[in-house]
Order: C-alpha cells, then sequence, then structure tokens
C-alpha cells in the first residue's frame, strides 16, 4: 500500500494518496511512516493546520528522526511559528548534526527573527557540509547584507547564481545588496531580471521601481510601482514611492493624491483601477485603460479616461471626459490647460485661447498658463514668444520638469530663429538623460564581442521553426537621431503590422528574453528545444502585454545593440533588421538637441556599434534592409515606400497619411551641426579618433 501511495504521490494525485495513508494509520495508528506521508499529501492540498498536526504525531512516534524534525520546523515557519520551527530545526541538528537542511532551515528561521549573525553560523555550518550549497550561500549573503557588510553580501550571492543563475531570491537579494551599495545600476538589472522570472510579483516590482528611481527613470519607476500596486502589494512605501515619481515627472496634483492613498488603512476599488489603468496608458494600451476603468466615476478617473482618449486622438471624447469638471469649477489650473491644448488639437484655436487669456488675467497667472501663450506666440511665428517664456523660465517657482520643457522650447524657437549662439546654453541646460541605447549598446550581450569575426554561428544553436508560433518579428536597429520614430509611426499605421513601441520598462523584459544566451559556449550549447523555449517566453510576453500579433508582422521597436544579432539569428533565424543609417555629425545635433549626457561616449559607442554591424552582416543570415535616416527625416513618405516594399507588404494610403500628419505637427530646426561646431567639438573628434571620416575634414 505505501509503494501505491508514493506513486500517486509521484504522480501529483494527493487525494488518492491521502485516502490510502489513512487506511494504514486506522490500522496501524503507530505508523510513522504513514503519518508523516499524510501530513505532505495535506500540506500539498493546502491545509497547513492538519499537516502540522499530522507531523506532530510523526515526531511523537519517531522521537529521534532527524528528518521528521526538520520537516515539522519547514511546516511551522509556513505557519509563521518561528520560535517552534527554531526548536524543531534544533532538535534535529541533536539527532544529526551534519543535516544540511535543518542547518538552512535555522538559518532561514534566524533570518526572520531578525537574528542575523545567529542566521550567519547556521548557513556557515550547511556550507561546511555542501560548500556550493545554492541556499546555504543565499542566506549567508542575506544575512551579510543585513549587517551592512555589503561586499561580502554580494559576493556570497553572486556565487549562489553562479550555481544556479534561475534562483530568483538571489537574484533580489543582489539586487537589494547592490542598490544598498550604491549600485543602482546593477541593482537595476538584477530587479529586471527577477521582474522577468516573476511578472506577477508585486514585492519585485517594488524592488525595480526602487531602483529606476534611483537611477533617475522616473517614468519607468511610476510604471514599476503602478505594476506592484495591481498585484496587490499596496503597502504604504510603494504608493510614496509611485508619489515621489509622478512628483519627479512634474504631476504634482496626482502625486498628492497618491500619498492620500498611503495613509489609507484600505484602497478602494476605483483607485486600483485607476492605478492599473495608468499603467496601460504607459503600455500604450489606452482601450485596455477604458475597459479596466469600466463605470467608475470621479475626476481622477475622467482625468485617465481624457488620457486614454488622447492616446487614440479621439479628442472629442477626451474633451467630453473633462468638460464636466471644467464646466463645474472643480477643475484646477492644470485641468483647465490640459483641456485647452485638447481644444487646440481638435482646431478649436479661439477656444482655447480664451480659457488661457482668462487665466491670465491679474497678477497672479499661473506660470503654465504663461508657458501655453508663449508657445502659441511662437506657433503664430511671433517672436514675442521667446521673450514670454525667457521671463518664465527665471521664475523660481516654476517645477523642475517644467523649467526643463520651457528651455526645450526656448532652445528650438532660438534655433530657428538663426540664433544659434543664444540657443546653445538652452540646449546644454537640457542635458542629463541617459540614452537607452547608450545603455543597451554597451551593458547588453556583450559576451558575444568575440563572436564578430567568426564567420558563423556555433554548430546547432539555431532554433527549428514552429507552425503555431507567429512570424518571426522584424526588429529595428536603430539610435536616437537617425529617424526612426517616422519608420515606427508610419509602419504601425499599417494594417498588415503589428507595431510593439512600449515603455523602457516593459522592452527591459522583453530585452533579457532574447539577449540569452550569449558567447561562443554558451551558444554551442543551446539546444534547439531550449531555443524553442526562449522564442515562446518572447511571445508569451507579448500576448501578457496585449501586444500579440495575430496574423500581422510584428515590427519590434525595442533597443537593440548590434551584439545582439547573433542572439537574435540563433532564436528567430527569420527575422528581418531595418537598419537605420544616417550622417553620424547630425546624429550627434540631435543627442545635443535631446538632452542626452555623455555625448562623446555615445559618439564612441555609436562607432563601436555600426563596426560590429558590419562585421556581423558579413556572415549573419538574418535579412538587413538599409533604410536612409536623412530621406526618412527629409521625405520620410517617399523612404516608407521603399520599406513598406521591402518588407513584402502592399501601400496603404493610410501609412503616407499618419507621416504627413506628424509632419504638418512639426517645425523642422533651422540649425546645422556645423552651426553648434564647438560645443558638440568632443563628440564629434570621439567619432573621428574612432576611424569615422572628420566631419567637414
Amino acid at each position: 500500500m505505501m509503494h501505491e501511495a508514493q506513486q500517486h504521490i509521484d504522480a501529483g494525485r494527493f487525494a488518492e494518496a491521502e485516502s490510502i495513508y489513512r487506511s494504514l494509520l486506522e490500522q496501524e495508528p503507530g505508523n510513522a511512516e504513514a503519518a508523516y506521508m499524510l501530513a505532505l499529501a495535506r500540506q500539498q492540498q493546502g491545509d497547513l493546520e492538519e499537516s502540522v498536526s499530522l507531523m506532530r504525531r510523526a515526531v511523537a512516534l519517531e522521537p529521534d528522526n532527524a528528518q521528521v524534525h526538520f520537516s515539522l520546523g519547514t511546516l511551522l515557519m509556513t505557519a509563521k511559528a518561528g520560535d517552534e520551527a527554531r526548536e524543531s530545526y534544533l532538535r534535529a541538528l541533536q539527532i544529526d548534526p551534519f543535516h544540511v537542511g535543518a542547518h538552512n532551515g535555522l538559518a532561514y528561521a534566524e533570518l526572520t527573527a531578525g537574528k542575523y549573525s545567529a542566521a550567519e553560523n547556521a548557513a556557515n555550518l550547511a556550507l561546511t557540509e555542501e560548500p556550493k550549497n545554492v541556499q546555504a550561500l543565499v542566506y549567508l549573503g542575506t544575512a551579510k547584507l543585513e549587517q551592512k557588510e555589503f561586499d561580502k553580501a554580494i559576493a556570497y550571492l553572486q556565487e549562489a547564481l553562479k550555481e544556479r543563475p534561475d534562483h530568483q531570491a538571489a537574484q533580489v537579494q543582489l539586487g537589494r545588496a547592490f542598490l544598498a551599495a550604491g549600485n543602482a545600476a546593477f541593482a537595476m538589472q538584477c530587479f529586471e531580471n527577477a521582474a522577468n522570472a516573476q511578472p506577477d510579483s508585486g514585492l519585485v516590482w517594488d524592488y525595480l521601481g526602487t531602483a529606476q528611481y534611483a537611477n533617475k527613470m522616473f517614468a519607468e519607476a511610476a510604471q514599476s510601482f503602478e505594476r506592484a500596486l495591481s498585484l496587490g502589494r499596496t503597502v504604504p512605501e510603494v504608493f510614496r514611492g509611485l508619489a515621489e515619481s509622478q512628483r519627479a515627472l512634474g504631476f504634482t496634483e496626482q502625486a498628492e493624491r497618491t500619498l492620500k492613498m498611503a495613509s489609507q488603512p484600505a484602497v478602494s476599488d476605483a483607485e486600483l483601477a485607476l492605478l492599473r489603468a495608468e499603467l496601460m496608458i504607459a503600455r500604450g494600451l489606452p482601450q485596455n485603460a477604458l475597459a479596466l476603468l469600466g463605470s467608475f466615476k470621479g475626476f481622477g478617473i475622467d482625468l485617465l479616461r481624457a488620457r486614454a482618449y488622447e492616446q487614440m486622438r479621439e479628442f472629442s471624447q477626451a474633451l467630453q471626459a473633462l468638460k464636466p469638471h471644467v464646466d463645474s469649477g472643480e477643475a484646477g489650473n492644470a485641468t483647465r490647460l490640459e483641456y485647452a491644448r485638447l481644444l487646440a488639437k481638435s482646431g478649436r484655436d479661439d477656444e482655447a485661447d480664451a480659457i488661457v487669456d482668462e487665466m491670465l488675467v491679474g497678477g497672479n497667472a499661473p506660470p503654465l498658463a504663461r508657458v501655453y501663450k508663449g508657445t502659441r506666440l511662437l506657433a503664430q511665428d511671433d517672436v514675442a514668444g521667446i521673450e514670454v517664456l525667457q521671463q518664465v523660465e527665471q521664475e523660481a517657482g516654476l517645477e523642475d520638469v517644467d523649467r526643463r520643457r520651457v528651455r526645450k522650447i526656448l532652445a528650438n524657437a532660438l534655433d530657428r530663429e538663426g540664433r544659434f549662439s543664444e540657443a546653445t546654453p538652452y540646449f546644454e541646460a537640457l542635458s542629463g538623460r541617459l540614452s537607452q541605447a547608450y545603455t543597451v549598446a554597451g551593458g547588453v550581450a556583450t559576451a558575444n564581442h568575440e563572436l564578430r569575426s567568426a564567420g558563423k554561428l556555433p554548430t546547432a544553436a539555431q532554433r527549428a521553426s514552429a507552425a503555431d508560433l507567429p512570424v518571426d518579428p522584424v526588429f529595428l536597429l536603430a539610435w536616437p537621431g537617425s529617424g526612426w520614430e517616422w519608420l515606427a509611426a508610419g509602419l504601425g499605421a499599417h494594417s498588415a503590422v503589428k507595431l510593439v513601441a512600449d515603455k523602457p520598462a516593459t522592452q527591459a523584459q522583453r530585452r533579457a528574453l532574447i539577449s540569452e544566451p550569449t558567447g561562443r559556449e554558451a551558444l554551442q550549447a543551446l539546444t534547439p528545444e531550449q531555443a524553442e523555449r526562449g522564442v515562446r517566453r518572447y511571445w508569451n510576453d507579448l500576448k501578457t502585454g496585449g501586444l500579440e500579433p495575430g496574423k500581422r508582422t510584428t515590427l519590434d521597436t525595442l533597443w537593440l545593440s548590434a551584439d545582439m544579432l547573433p542572439t537574435l539569428a540563433t532564436l528567430f533565424p527569420a527575422s528581418k533588421v531595418l537598419v537605420l543609417n544616417r550622417e553620424p555629425a547630425a546624429m550627434v545635433l540631435e543627442w545635443f538637441r535631446a538632452g542626452y549626457a555623455e555625448l562623446e561616449g555615445m559618439a564612441s559607442m555609436y562607432r563601436d556599434q555600426r563596426a560590429g554591424l558590419a562585421a556581423y552582416r558579413e556572415w549573419l543570415g538574418l535579412e538587413f534592409i538599409d533604410v536612409d535616416g536623412e530621406r526618412l527625416v527629409q521625405d520620410p513618405g517617399r523612404e516608407l515606400r521603399s520599406v513598406v516594399s521591402a518588407l513584402g507588404l502592399e501601400w496603404e494610403d493610410g501609412v503616407g497619411n499618419r507621416v504627413a500628419e506628424l509632419a504638418a505637427a512639426m517645425i523642422p530646426p533651422r540649425g546645422s551641426w556645423q552651426d553648434y561646431r564647438k560645443v558638440l567639438a568632443a563628440p564629434l573628434a570621439a567619432l573621428a579618433a574612432q576611424g569615422e571620416e572628420a566631419p567637414g575634414g
């Protein structure tokens, strides 16, 4: 009977096994093994209380069995009875001083109780028996972390991950250690890996948001905190993290509402719906956001509805959502300005101007109203707008995010007027953003660098096609300033294309799926089955985000590095890669205008990426499609016709209409890189130093 019951256990048929064990105990009340196994069966079925009771019975029947004491300790820890669990582990070790599981169990109990030195001792004893025991390394690293010995914590946790790269607790604790040691960039990478493996863990998203905030990636941090809340982690710290991220982005009113939630004993369904909807909008899924908001009512809900409708370009619907609050006087200045902006987008300029002019009456006009006024004057080719904005930019009470926006408007306006020396300090004041393309190029798939001159992929690494999977995607190899936005907007309007253009935080999850394994040895060891599992995880990630293509061609615009190409060719051998080419000096100017930091480093990295691309194109079997960035910026409709044809698609007027809309809304800059040559001397020299033809020389 015991053998039959064990077969049921092995097959996961716990109810059937339970029936046999109960019959045995009725016949043999002193059968300790039956009591022990019945306790485990009841645990698997979710009855912790009876499981503990049965395990106590097993202990009473076999008091000298170390394994039974250990198992009781584990059940008691699950039941949050830490003191009793500790006693059980100690009793197991009295019987068998070499029981590694009991040493680890005791380490966990001590950690939970905040006794970090005792936890460290227990973990060390486990490692004495098994020097590479992963769980003991994790507990030891965590104990060192809690004792603020960060370097040692990092070393032990990295050793654990060396043994078990997929150990999620080690990833999380290593991220905590890096964050505590002041290395927010490495911490973020750890938490991104953990979030990719545990997308339903609110705690992991909380940690990721904290690391992103420390890296000044405020938009991404806000999304991560929202994701944590949507997964049920509604502790005050998450609300506070979200509020600080919102404040850093300039959403002061929203931050105040979020802070109020932090002090509430419970959060309403409507408030959680609002947070989840914000996450959907951030992912470019406004329809999903509207479905989440459903029949909820309220000012905050309607503000979010307006954002969703605006993203869908349904401006009349967005106005309808805000109008009752504007008419009733409930809306503050920020919302009234938002309403005016939507009116202007709908072509109702006179109504928009009337709202703003009313706000400007008197001597205490809101700064943002004057920003709007100055911007409107510039749109009407009235240079008086420059003076208005220059006055606002100097005001002490202006929020940092708004001051940055004003500086950008001023820089571009002065550039268009040919006043390049006046534009330069405003452009310089914008510097501070770290380019996602730059960080990806310098930190993703770097182990593949050794393959640049390989001539072929490692043997047997390539994945076979699978009939139930979508067609391999089209990827975009581009850098800021190359004109990729025109390409994404135009192709995204094609009925046969599914555009994937999400935020950096969700890009990071997907990038992690398609940038591993890397390096000759890892790719050599990869089996076709493992490659297929990786590809399925990629498509499942898109499906989870509402971005599955159906029968359309997927255009994934996530930032790539050239060194990701061998891994892409392994996982997606039939994929195509759109390569955007533009004069490097013109791109450096675009980086300067965009406010990117590390321009010299970006220039050096860009040159390295171009060299890597050239090397890989010699032998990788991917289909590369070159796109002329200069023509794309100057005449996007014409260049897009060539790209659509190269992708094997029919031209659609919707593509041309979309880029025509964008072109109509844009005022092209006037200055060239020669006009800013002095301030751009270092990055231009970096291009030349690495072998790029020196601009103008």
